[in-house]
């Protein structure tokens, strides 16, 4: 091989080198300013949307890694400290089940469980509290303008104006939705008569 030929392949050798490291210097630079993913950590969600009022089980839960600043303080990574507590408040499939948004069964006396109920005016709702001892009227062509449905019953929670569930679902134009402790026999009132009559509180 004479110089002339060694020359133009050392070039060429030369070439290919300064394009392979120009390709190495472009993809260090893309991968220097690509963020990296975030943190997560494992969090207890919804399997699917669950009404308030539910006892929940095991099929009702699952666990998803979520980014950590999404995660909320109350959050759990074990389902089963979850299993068997109340939900308080209507929450959508994927959004973490708390141990705020849950109620203890032993909070309740005996015989009783908890029902929900939606009143369908938000401005009586606002005047009650958990605590307060009502009784719930009915309402409907084919019920009368007052029927009592429960009486002297209790308000466990109002989901919606002490739990946030990101997605306002304690709240819709069914009415506000209300938990209170009820005997089986009202309980099952309460469920007949929830879509075909409009339910108002009336405090003791």
């Amino acid at each position: 091989m004479d110089l002339r030929s060694l020359l133009r392949r050392l070039g060429h050798h030369r070439r290919t080198l300064a394009a392979i490291a120009t390709a190495l210097g472009v993809l260090t630079l893309v991968q220097a300013l690509t963020p990296a993913p975030p943190a997560t950590t494992p969090v207890v969600v919804a399997a699917a949307e669950l009404t308030g009022g539910r006892t929940l089980t095991e099929p009702d839960l699952t666990v998803v890694d979520m980014p950590i600043e999404l995660v909320p303080d109350s959050a759990s990574a074990d389902p089963t400290t979850l299993t068997g507590q109340i939900l308080t408040a209507t929450t959508p499939r994927g959004v973490p089940v708390t141990s705020q948004s849950v109620l203890s069964p032993r909070a309740l006396a005996p015989g009783r469980s908890v029902a929900p109920v939606r009143f369908a005016d938000a401005g009586l709702v606002q005047v009650i509290r958990a605590g307060d001892r009502i009784d719930i009227i009915a309402a409907g062509p084919d019920i009368g303008p007052d029927a009592v449905v429960a009486e002297d019953v209790r308000v466990v929670t109002i989901p919606d104006a002490e739990t946030d569930t990101g997605f306002g679902a304690a709240s819709s134009a069914q009415g506000v939705l209300t938990l209170v402790e009820a005997s089986p026999d009202e309980a099952t009132a309460l469920a007949q008569v929830s879509s075909r009559a409009v339910l108002s509180p009336l405090l003791r």
